[in-house]
């Protein structure tokens, strides 16, 4: 019985007061921290498998200014060198898939167009090439891409098969096949679970010998330029 008397006495009957008063005043810690679990919870749920990875199907389009560069060595033609260059565009779209995670194996088609070219003959200026008249070139290929994460920056390399194009008055012609190769390198940012967008430096080249009308020709051609991004992954 000491004992307990000795206990009871040590108890401050103003502290008793207040807790009596405040029963409830741990609870709202307590609620709190369970909503804040309970969030968590929610936002891991909504982070399913996939979600802002880059594994699965693939598609990448990409559109963008630059400046093209073309000589053209001759051979029994009138001239023996062209060179032309000006400000043209690139159309990029890769389709593939994951190979692993941040790794992947796609399809590439690349189209590049030309604006106004200034055309250079054997050293001289002789003119330019607008309006109607256009030259660019075409490639079919593949490649691969790796995302470095979590920044999402990519690097990109494909090679394939590369033609130059020619139009005239709205009449469209092609080159024999060549050798194409593309590099792109870049940052996107995710804007949804699945897309993203972002920019790009560009370099793609194509080379090409060519034989018409009697004449022999090699054609170098480079795109130096930037590109905005939309990837689906």
């Amino acid at each position: 019985m000491r004992k307990i008397i000795d206990l009871k006495s040590n108890i401050d009957p103003k502290k008793l007061k207040v807790a009596l008063k405040n029963p409830m005043g741990r609870t709202p810690m307590i609620f709190l921290a369970i909503l804040l679990s309970g969030v968590n919870l929610a936002a891991q749920a909504d982070h399913e498998p996939g979600y802002q990875a880059h594994d699965g199907f693939f598609l990448s389009m990409s559109l963008g200014p630059g400046m093209v560069n073309i000589n053209d060595d001759i051979t029994s033609g009138t001239y023996s060198n062209l060179k032309m260059s000006g400000i043209g565009a690139i159309i990029d779209i890769k389709l593939g898939a994951a190979v692993s995670e941040n790794l992947i194996l796609h399809g590439d088609i690349i189209s590049i167009s030309s604006g106004k070219l200034n055309v250079e003959a054997d050293g001289s200026d002789i003119g330019t090439i607008e309006g109607d008249n256009s030259l660019g070139n075409i490639m079919l290929g593949g490649g691969i891409t790796y995302y470095f994460m979590p920044s999402n920056v990519f690097v990109s390399g494909s090679g394939g098969i590369a033609r130059f194009t020619i139009t005239t008055n709205d009449q469209t012609s092609s080159t024999q096949a060549g050798l194409g190769l593309h590099v792109k390198a870049g940052k996107e940012w995710w804007i949804s679970s699945r897309w993203g967008l972002g920019v790009s430096a560009i370099v793609n080249y194509a080379h090409v010998n060519n034989e018409a009308d009697n004449m022999t020709e090699v054609l170098n051609g480079t795109f130096f330029g930037l590109s905005f991004n939309a990837t689906f992954n």
